[in-house]
C-alpha cells in the first residue's frame, strides 16, 4: 500500500524504515548514477524514443560549446557547424534567464569565444550543467544565450527557425527547473525529509488491509511540481520540454526523468522508470495507431488542443514571441504527426476542423489580457496573454462554415504573423447584457452576467457559459444599443444529455461592413426534447435515478434559435447574404 502524504494518522505503533537516504545535494555521486541508469534505460529499451530518433533528420546546430576535459584548464570553446563532427552528440540546456546575464555571445564577444572561455567566468547554471555534460560523457552542449548572437536580429530570427532541429537533435535537455536566473544553479541542496519515502510496518493490521509495509510519501508541495518551479512558468521551456528526446529536471528537493515513455524521480520506490501520463508524452508515437484518417485527424486536433492549453498558462518576458515560442512544436506536428499533405497552419490554429478551433475561453481562474502590441487576429487564442482553454469536441453540427482564411506571417509560416482575417458564413444575432444592478449579491451578480436581451425580441436568455475575453468587453455591453455585441452559433454538439450550442460574441470594429473583432465565448445547453424519440430517452435517462422528468420553465435555446432565424441585420453588420445567410470577417 502507498500513501502519498505523511499527514497519515495511526493510532498504533508505527516502526519505520527510510527505504534510500537521498544525498543532501542534487549534484552527489548517487543521483549521478541515478541519471545515468535512466539514460541508459531510456536510450537502450524504451520503444517510443527509439521511434522518435528514427524520426530526426540529423542537423547540427549552427554553434555549440564544446566541453574538453577539465585539465590543465577548465574552458569551454564555441564550434561553428563545419567544425563539428556529423554525429556530434550533445547537451541543452533550458533556463530562465531573469535580469541577470552578465555572459552572453555578441558580436564583439564572439572571437573572444572561439578562442575558449574559463568556465569559471561563466553563471552558476551554466556552470553546473557543463560538468554535468562532461560527467554524462558528451562532448558539446547548446546554452541559448551562449550559442546564439544576441544582438543580431538576424542571427536571433534564423535560429528561432531551427528551434525545431536543435531540441529534437540534442541527446539530453537539462533542466534548471530550480533558478530563477544564471545564478541559480542547477544543483540545490535538500534535507532528507523532503524527498525520502519511509516504509512503515504496521503493528496492528485493520481488517482487508494487505500484510504490506505502508509507504509514506513526503507532502507535495502543491500542484505538478514541474510546472511549478520557476522554470516551469517560463513559456519557452514548454518547447523545449516537448521537443527534447528527453530531459532531467533539477528541482529543488530531487531530480526527476522525462521522456517519450515515462516519468521518474530518483525517491521512487521502485527504483525503475515509471510508464506515467505526463505532458511530455503528448508528441510520442500513439501505442495503438488510429485506423482512419478521420481518427487520426482526430488525435492530432486533440493533442494541439492539449498543448495549447499547457502552452498559454505559461509567461513570456517578451509578449510578440507568443506564436514564436510554440513554432518549432507546430512545425514538428505537421511534419511528423500528420498525413494530410494539404493541411495548413493559421496563427496557432490548423485548416482541419478550422471552426471547432474557434471555441476557445479563457479560463475564469487565471488573469490574462490582450496586449496593445498587436500578437495575433482576435479569433486566434495567441491573441489573448493568458490561460486560454480550447473546448473538447466529438460529433459536431456546424452552424457557421468557414468561407476564406488569409494570413501574413512575419516571414515563417509558423511564426509571429502581421495580419490575419477569417470570412465565415453563418446566422447573427444582436444583443446587449441586461442591466441589472451590480451592488446585489454574488449570485445574482453572476447570473447578471450570463443573461443577454436579445435585440429585436426583447427576449432574456440565460447562457450556460458566457466568457468575455476582457472584463471592459462586458461592462462596454451593457444597454448599449449603438454598438451591441453580436453573436454567432458556431457548432452545436451532441452529447449524452444535451446538445450545447457554442459560439463567439463579436462586436463590430466600424471600419468595413460586416467586419468584426472577437470579444469572447457563449454556450447554451439545449435541454428540450425536439421530438418523441428525444422526449422518450430523457424519460429513460431519468427514469434510470428513480426520478420523473420534467421540462425546463425556460426555453432558452429555442429563443437563442428563433432570434437567430428571425433576426434582420442592419446593413453594416454583414458582407453580403448568400443562400439565406450572413457573410462576415472577424480579424
Amino acid at each position: 500500500m502507498i500513501v502519498r502524504c505523511c499527514s497519515l494518522l495511526l493510532t498504533c505503533h508505527l516502526p519505520a524504515r527510510l527505504l534510500e537516504r537521498v544525498q543532501p545535494s542534487t549534484s552527489s555521486f548517487q543521483t549521478l548514477n541515478t541519471i545515468h541508469h535512466w539514460l541508459r534505460e531510456c536510450h537502450l529499451t524504451h520503444l517510443r524514443c527509439a521511434q522518435r530518433r528514427r524520426e530526426r533528420i540529423r542537423q547540427n546546430p549552427t554553434r555549440l560549446l564544446q566541453v574538453q576535459a577539465f585539465e590543465p584548464s577548465p574552458k569551454v570553446y564555441l564550434r561553428q557547424s563545419t567544425q563539428l563532427p556529423a554525429d556530434a552528440r550533445y547537451a541543452t540546456l533550458s533556463h530562465c534567464w531573469g535580469q541577470y546575464m552578465p555572459v552572453k555571445l555578441e558580436r564583439s564577444t564572439l572571437q573572444a569565444f572561439l578562442d575558449g572561455v574559463d568556465i569559471d567566468k561563466l553563471p552558476l547554471t551554466f556552470q553546473q550543467a557543463i560538468v554535468l555534460t562532461r560527467s554524462l560523457g558528451i562532448e558539446y552542449i547548446w546554452i541559448d544565450s551562449l550559442c546564439i548572437v544576441q544582438d543580431s536580429d538576424e542571427d536571433w530570427a534564423n535560429e528561432c527557425t531551427r528551434m525545431t532541429s536543435v531540441y529534437m537533435n540534442s541527446f539530453i535537455n537539462i533542466g534548471a527547473n530550480a533558478a530563477s536566473d544564471c545564478r541559480g544553479g542547477c544543483f540545490q541542496q535538500r534535507s532528507w525529509k523532503s524527498v525520502n519515502p519511509l516504509s512503515v510496518r504496521l503493528t496492528y493490521i485493520p481488517t482487508s488491509w494487505y500484510r504490506k509495509p505502508v509507504i509514506l510519501w513526503p507532502k507535495p508541495e502543491g500542484g505538478n511540481l514541474l510546472d511549478h518551479a520557476p522554470l516551469g512558468s517560463r513559456a519557452w521551456v514548454v518547447q523545449e520540454r516537448l521537443l527534447a528526446p528527453r530531459t532531467v529536471h533539477f528541482l529543488k528537493h530531487k531530480v526527476v526523468w522525462e521522456c517519450d515513455e515515462c516519468q521518474a524521480s530518483e525517491t521512487d520506490v521502485t527504483g525503475k522508470l515509471e510508464d506515467t501520463t505526463s505532458k511530455r508524452t503528448y508528441l510520442a508515437v500513439p501505442v495503438a495507431p488510429c485506423d482512419t484518417a478521420v481518427n487520426r485527424a482526430n488525435l492530432f486536433l486533440s493533442t494541439w488542443r492539449e498543448i495549447v492549453s499547457f502552452y498559454s498558462a505559461a509567461k513570456l518576458s517578451v509578449a510578440t514571441d507568443k506564436l514564436i515560442a510554440i513554432s518549432g512544436v507546430a512545425k514538428y506536428m505537421y511534419e511528423k504527426r500528420q498525413d494530410d499533405r494539404s493541411l495548413q497552419y493559421y496563427a496557432g490554429h490548423w485548416s482541419h476542423g478550422f471552426e471547432l478551433q474557434l471555441m476557445w475561453f479563457v479560463d475564469p481562474f487565471s488573469v490574462g489580457t490582450r496586449p496593445q502590441t498587436y500578437l495575433a487576429p482576435s479569433w486566434s487564442w495567441a491573441s489573448y496573454d493568458g490561460h486560454v482553454i480550447i473546448t473538447s469536441w466529438g460529433s459536431r453540427t456546424l452552424w457557421a462554415t468557414l468561407v476564406h482564411i488569409d494570413v501574413r506571417p512575419v516571414s515563417d509560416s509558423f511564426g509571429a504573423v502581421l495580419s490575419g482575417f477569417v470570412r465565415m458564413r453563418g446566422s447573427l444575432c444582436r444583443a446587449v447584457l441586461t442591466h441589472t444592478s451590480f451592488d446585489s449579491d454574488e449570485d445574482s451578480d453572476e447570473e447578471s452576467r450570463r443573461t443577454l436581451t436579445l435585440l429585436g425580441s426583447g427576449i432574456d436568455v440565460h447562457f450556460s457559459d458566457l466568457v468575455w475575453d476582457e472584463k471592459a468587453n462586458e461592462m462596454a455591453s451593457i444597454d448599449d444599443d449603438q454598438n451591441p455585441v453580436v453573436l454567432v452559433g458556431v457548432a452545436q454538439a451532441e452529447t449524452l444529455n444535451d446538445r450545447p450550442l457554442q459560439g463567439l460574441l463579436l462586436r463590430v470594429t466600424g471600419q468595413e461592413n460586416g467586419q468584426y473583432r472577437r470579444v469572447g465565448y457563449f454556450s447554451i445547453d439545449d435541454e428540450i426534447p425536439r421530438s418523441l424519440e428525444d422526449q422518450q430517452k430523457k424519460e429513460r435517462e431519468w427514469a434510470a435515478f428513480g426520478r420523473v422528468y420534467e421540462e425546463p420553465e425556460e426555453d432558452n435555446f429555442g429563443a437563442l434559435q428563433h432570434a437567430f432565424d428571425a433576426m434582420d441585420m442592419p446593413a453594416p453588420f454583414y458582407e453580403r447574404m448568400v443562400e439565406g445567410r450572413y457573410e462576415f470577417t472577424i480579424v
